[in-house]
């Protein structure tokens, strides 16, 4: 399936000074297969965070700080992860 977005999505995952990427749209148009989509053709891992499963990780994001939110990140899945 090609959309017109991901040659627009690339061009930000290239980009030496891109910022945080928000996607929004109505339901069930295709938001999280592109991403997806993304990742596995950039050969990009791709962190997906669900905050009706998690709701835990509502409180990483209570700062307005990108660089909280990722270092907040960072910790959390540092420490889950098996050394």
């Amino acid at each position: 399936m090609q959309r017109t977005i991901m040659s627009q999505l690339q061009h930000w995952l290239t980009s030496t000074d891109r910022q945080p990427l928000v996607l929004r749209g109505a339901r069930q148009v295709g938001k999280t297969w592109l991403i997806r989509h993304l990742a596995k053709t950039s050969g990009k891992f791709l962190l997906e965070l669900n905050f009706e499963k998690e709701t835990q990780l509502v409180r990483l994001f209570e700062s307005n700080s990108p660089q909280h939110i990722l270092l907040n990140l960072g910790v959390m899945y540092t420490q889950h992860t098996p050394v």
